[in-house]
């Protein structure tokens, strides 16, 4: 695939995070994540997100591609309305960004590489208003 051709799966990507049953659309069969617990999948993971964040937007503000990765900067703005990890819904509302690497496979995601601060965001929800 060409690099703009990548460009446009991350996008698809990026849009079936918020439809987790759409995934095998743009995964390759034997699709690594290197950012969940081992025995998870993404499809899994995102289920529980959409859960706990069931408002959540995404903006691409930058994303750069060279030969099969495509690399992406997201701003991810959501409200905790749902169980999260045990933790009760806060109602807060919060915004963050993520880098991700994507590595792309016979015009499907085969890798990914996810990293933001996760124990910020869990410290932000279990935080009194």
């Amino acid at each position: 695939m060409s690099v703009e051709e990548n460009k446009k799966l991350y996008l698809r990507y990026q849009a079936a995070l918020r439809a987790p049953d759409t995934l095998g659309e743009v995964l390759a069969s034997d699709f690594v994540t290197h950012d969940l617990p081992p025995g998870m999948t993404l499809a899994q993971f995102r289920r529980g997100i959409n859960v706990a964040f069931p408002d959540q937007t995404w903006e691409v503000l930058d994303m750069v591609a060279e030969g099969d990765r495509v690399a992406g900067r997201v701003r991810q703005t959501q409200t905790h309305l749902g169980v999260l990890q045990g933790i009760p819904p806060t109602g807060k509302n919060f915004a963050f960004e993520l880098l991700e690497i994507i590595r792309v496979d016979n015009g499907k995601i085969a890798e990914r590489w996810v990293q933001f601060d996760r124990e910020g965001l869990m410290q932000q929800l279990k935080r009194p208003q």
